[in-house]
């Protein structure tokens, strides 16, 4: 009697924990992308704002500190990231391509979110690392520098890494 009473409170529980997202996500897998018209950031950027998009995360105090003067890294092209805010800190976050923006958006990314242009930072070639940043470019400054850490496009991921001498 006491495993049933169990499984009813677990479904039970999350009945209630799916009901209380249902807020958040307005629509199906079924019903396909959402358009967030009252965001004026999440729109088509000119090139030279696509531009200053690469400009202002070289320019961030992590980015550069990082590279540490080298020029040997690659960046992706536009991209955008939806963030929550948490306590004025980036919380979570979602990387969109560029296309998104006439896409729209897919059903899963909460209304919450606020929209910046970003792009990811690679350097390496065998281990490749990188960095995804997002920019405000009213500010013109980072809002978030997530990394390093190894890209899933490495080819020797799997690969064993030496233990440091």
């Amino acid at each position: 009697m006491k495993k049933l009473w169990l499984i009813a409170s677990l479904s039970t529980a999350i009945v209630l924990f799916t009901g209380s997202c249902a807020n958040q996500i307005t629509r199906s897998p079924e019903e396909g992308p959402r358009w967030f018209p009252e965001d004026p950031n999440f729109r088509q950027l000119t090139a030279a704002e696509k531009q200053k998009v690469l400009q202002i995360a070289l320019e961030s105090p992590r980015i550069s500190e990082w590279l540490q003067g080298r020029n040997d890294f690659r960046a992706s092209g536009i991209e955008w990231y939806a963030i929550i805010w948490s306590d004025s800190q980036p919380g979570t976050w979602w990387a969109l391509d560029y296309e998104a923006v006439e896409k729209g958006v897919p059903f899963y990314v909460s209304k919450l979110v606020r929209f910046y242009p970003g792009m990811t930072i690679a350097v390496g070639e065998g281990t490749i690392i990188q960095v995804q940043v997002a920019v405000d470019l009213k500010t013109e400054k980072a809002v978030m520098v997530d990394g390093p850490y190894p890209s899933l496009s490495s080819p020797d991921r799997f690969k064993s890494i030496p233990p440091a001498k």
